[in-house]
């Protein structure tokens, strides 16, 4: 519609959003804000005053407010659906197919109404690269190329989608939806099952898609794959390798498998479950892993204490109280990394949720995770190096002086962010030393 290009994108004035009282008067950068405005129609049963503002600022008919605040319910349940078939997804299957790949995603990062369609276009030649809402109650698949110049749909169709109340444009680059009526989703996928039939193919499939996001997908991917293999390796490691290792890290937190005996402890950010492994080399059935990667744990079939789960999403089937201890070699979940500050509490109210009273957990006081990020953006293509050295044994002779320096450096920043956090939520954490002079966390309950 032509008021469409009036708008722009963005969170416009959230105080504004949160804060707005009756006969008050929305300011004109929100009354501008396409995503202020479709939160508002989203909601539009107790932001009346609101949409009535809305309404005259930009001269909606009622008719048009009714539709707009169908459609943007639509999207967010449509969007909260996808959000949990994708978390779904990466834990019951984290490989993607050849046809993912170039798409550059997940099938399930597709809006559902458009996935098979824009799938069929790709198998067809199109290079597609956004699809599904568009505006306020419109729905459109993008490409890459001018690959829908001269493209016309049959008269028929078009009367047919007409009485169904859709509106159909086409340029060199979009097919475009406009929505008249309430249309549910199977009705939409259906008007666009319909257009796709009348689509010929270009005789090639489409070329992976050029996206930053797209990109980052397929190194993503690669680097799962890199980390499965390293998997298979530790797997093979002989019971007295992995006895060893186990014991090494463990002493990094002043502990031994002797600690884990007739208690219940849970191994967060386990990766291959070595830990796990080596208790049961001495009896000890009762330690568990936890991983929010399926790829980076192990294949071997007698470890079975096995938990796939995203901590701070919370670890469904686990009972409150349930473990005498918690670790984390893995370091704390940190706001220094792409964790939010909402995931951050989120991770320390499970843990303490699953923790027994009286028990305590001891995590590295540093994530190694962040200190990869740190790596990669300082040292670009050294950065892989650099890190096998920084986890090595003998990281002190791996690195020089400087890059030493800098990195313990680092690591005491990230060390005192963590504590004063931790401080400041109320949680009674303190920091100790371990035998060769390093930090660790310890929080009790």
């Amino acid at each position: 519609m032509m008021f469409e290009s009036f708008f722009r994108r963005g969170k416009g004035n959230k105080a504004a959003e949160a804060n707005f009282q009756a006969g008050e008067k929305i300011s004109e950068d929100n009354l501008r804000n396409e995503d202020y405005l479709k939160e508002v129609f989203a909601n539009s049963d107790t932001r009346e005053e609101e949409i009535k503002q809305i309404a005259a600022y930009h001269h909606f008919s009622e008719e048009e407010v009714k539709l707009f605040s169908y459609f943007s319910r639509l999207r967010g349940a449509t969007i909260k659906g996808m959000e949990d078939d994708l978390a779904e997804r990466r834990f019951n299957n984290p490989w993607p197919t050849e046809a993912e790949l170039n798409l550059g995603g997940f099938q399930e990062r597709l809006e559902p109404q458009v996935r098979e369609t824009v799938l069929n276009l790709r198998d067809k030649g199109y290079d597609t690269f956004e699809s599904g809402f568009a505006g306020f109650k419109d729905q459109s698949i993008g490409l890459e190329k001018n690959q829908f110049s001269g493209l016309e749909l049959p008269p028929e169709l078009l009367t047919e989608l007409g009485e169904q109340g859709v509106a159909v444009e086409i340029d060199s680059r979009k097919i475009k939806l406009i929505l008249l009526k309430e249309l549910d989703l199977p009705e939409i996928t259906q008007v666009w099952q319909k257009i796709e039939k009348f689509i010929p193919s270009l005789g090639v499939s489409a070329e992976p898609c050029k996206l930053q996001q797209a990109k980052g997908f397929r190194k993503r991917m690669q680097d799962n794959r890199d980390w499965e293999k390293q998997v298979e390796g530790i797997d093979a490691w002989s019971e007295a390798e992995a006895n060893n290792f186990a014991t090494k890290k463990l002493a990094s937190l002043n502990l031994s498998l002797e600690d884990f005996k007739d208690k219940k402890v849970l191994d967060i950010g386990s990766g291959p479950q070595f830990i796990e492994r080596a208790a049961r080399a001495k009896g000890i059935d009762s330690v568990f892993s936890l991983d929010c990667r399926p790829y980076a744990m192990s294949k071997r079939p007698e470890l079975k204490n096995r938990l796939v789960a995203d901590i701070s999403k919370g670890i469904k089937g686990v009972a409150d109280s349930y473990f005498d201890r918690l670790i984390s070699l893995a370091g704390p979940p940190s706001t220094g990394t792409n964790r939010t500050e909402k995931q951050y509490s989120q991770t320390i109210n499970e843990m303490l949720r699953i923790l027994k009273n009286g028990g305590e957990a001891r995590i590295s006081s540093v994530s190694p995770f962040f200190i990869r990020e740190i790596m990669r953006q300082k040292y670009g293509r050294r950065y892989d190096e650099l890190f096998s050295k920084y986890l090595a044994a003998d990281v002190d002779k791996q690195l020089s002086g400087d890059e030493l320096a800098e990195l313990k450096k680092i690591e005491a920043e990230e060390e005192g962010k963590t504590l004063e956090y931790l401080t400041a939520q109320g949680v009674n954490a303190v920091k100790e030393k371990n035998k060769n002079g390093s930090n660790f966390l310890v929080i009790k309950k």
